[in-house]
Parts: structure tokens; C-alpha cells; sequence
């Protein structure tokens, strides 16, 4: 289970994951299955933050402990009996989206709780999909990607998955790509503003940066490639390579 689901089924009870409630009389079906700590049927329909809080509290109430959990992402998860962590927050972070560095700063914690008290207001007790996915082993084949982005001219092509909280995009690359001349034009910067880690399958790959420094990478190279450079194909064979990082948005127009 994700860590945010952890926090919305200590909350709001088993159901929160997402899973349909059993129907009445099922074998099975429990008044609890259905029922949220604070006594109202989970229906996954949106609440006010308020309403949230009313909840929570009633928790709190029961607690020996007084905790900041108003404020405080470590204390409401300590509340709720769950791993509060750097380790922990940081599943979170990736799981909530969250853009900057994860490093438990004041800011990181400041973001989490306020995304997670939004999110279970938004949620009504039932956890997004996208989130019961957190933590589970995943496969995902390049020949049947999330997205695929051509280049301009038929000069390549960017497949794209992802995978946990991972953008992985294999990049084909035809003789004579350049990316000032196939993909500048899509994306409308002056050079490439993405910063690239991975791995190069076939075929070779110069990239210069905007202050002069080159490099070319050939097969079997993994490769760290900073933002802001030019890069294009060095011979008459394609270049394929694997990105980790630099594929969210490459190509992508905006």
C-alpha cells in the first residue's frame, strides 16, 4: 500500500484503498467496511478540509500524546501510527508529486501537509488509483509505450513509460538528427534545458554544451548530459539510448 493510503485507512478505515465497498448482506460486509473513524460512510465523494480535520481530532482526542498534527506532517503520521520517517516522507513526496529537493527541509514537510490534508478532502476516504499503485512491482514494454513523440522530418522518435514515480524514455535518434534542427523548434528554447542520465544502446551521440565542452558517447556508455546543449548523431547509424530523467517533457510541444 502506498504511504498515502496508509494515512487515508487510518482514517477513514480498510476501504480507503480504493477497493468497492462489499454490497449489503455479502458474505464478508461489515458496518466497519463502510464506515470511517469518524462514524460516516466513506462515499469517495469530496469534503472540506474541515471535515477532515472533525475526524482526525476525534483520533487526537483518544491519544495520550498531544500532537501538532494541524501543522506538522511528522505528527499526524505519528498520530496515526505510522513510520514518520525521512524515509517515509520522502515515498510521499514522490508519491504526491512534489518538485523539490528531498531533503525534510521545513519547506518538503510544509508541502506535505498541506498536499495530504488537500488530497484527503479531495478523496472522500477512497484512494486515487493512481495512488494504490504506490509500491507495487511493475512492467511496462517499450513496444507498447504510455506516448510516443516524433521528432521533425522523421528524424527519430521518443518513446516514453512510466513506471512507480519514474519518466523512462528510449529515444531513436535517425543519421543527421540534430536537436537544434528537430526538436528546438517544438519546444522553443535556444538549447536542450533537460539534464540526462542513462544508458546507450547502439550508435554514437555528440553533445556540445552552450559553453563549448563536447562529448560523444557510443554504445555500451552511460552517460550524465547537464541542461543547456546541442547534441546530434555522429555517423550513418541511428542512436538509441535509455533516459531516466531527462524524458518528462522532451519533445513534448508546450
Amino acid at each position: 500500500m502506498s504511504i498515502f493510503g496508509s494515512i487515508a485507512s487510518a482514517i477513514f478505515g480498510k476501504k480507503a484503498s480504493g477497493a468497492p465497498p462489499l454490497a449489503p448482506g455479502a458474505p464478508g460486509a461489515t458496518a466497519q467496511s463502510t464506515t470511517r473513524a469518524g462514524g460516516a460512510q466513506a462515499t469517495g465523494k469530496a469534503m472540506t478540509q474541515a471535515e477532515v480535520e472533525a475526524m482526525i481530532k476525534k483520533i487526537a482526542d483518544g491519544h495520550s500524546v498531544k500532537l501538532n498534527w494541524q501543522k506538522s506532517i511528522v505528527d499526524l503520521m505519528k498520530l496515526l501510527k505510522l513510520d514518520s520517517s525521512l524515509t517515509a516522507r520522502r515515498h510521499l513526496a514522490q508519491e504526491l508529486g512534489y518538485k523539490g529537493s528531498l531533503d525534510g527541509s521545513a519547506e518538503m514537510n510544509i508541502w506535505l501537509h498541506k498536499a495530504v490534508m488537500t488530497k484527503l478532502a479531495e478523496s472522500g476516504g477512497v484512494v486515487p488509483e493512481s495512488l494504490t499503485q504506490a509500491g507495487k512491482l511493475e512492467r511496462k514494454p517499450f513496444d507498447k509505450p504510455d506516448e510516443t513523440r516524433a521528432f521533425k522530418n522523421g528524424k527519430g522518435k521518443l518513446e516514453v513509460v512510466t513506471v512507480g514515480d519514474c519518466t523512462v524514455g528510449r529515444g531513436v535518434f535517425e543519421p543527421g538528427w540534430r536537436w537544434s534542427e528537430h526538436v528546438k523548434s517544438i519546444v522553443g528554447t535556444t538549447s536542450c534545458q533537460a539534464a540526462h542520465t542513462g544508458y546507450v544502446l547502439e550508435g554514437r551521440m555528440l553533445v556540445k554544451m552552450d559553453d563549448g565542452a563536447e562529448v560523444e558517447y557510443g554504445p555500451g556508455d552511460a552517460f550524465y548530459m547537464p541542461s543547456g546543449h546541442d547534441a546530434w548523431v555522429v555517423g550513418d547509424k541511428r542512436c538509441v539510448l535509455i533516459d531516466f530523467t531527462g524524458m518528462a517533457n522532451y519533445a513534448k510541444p508546450v
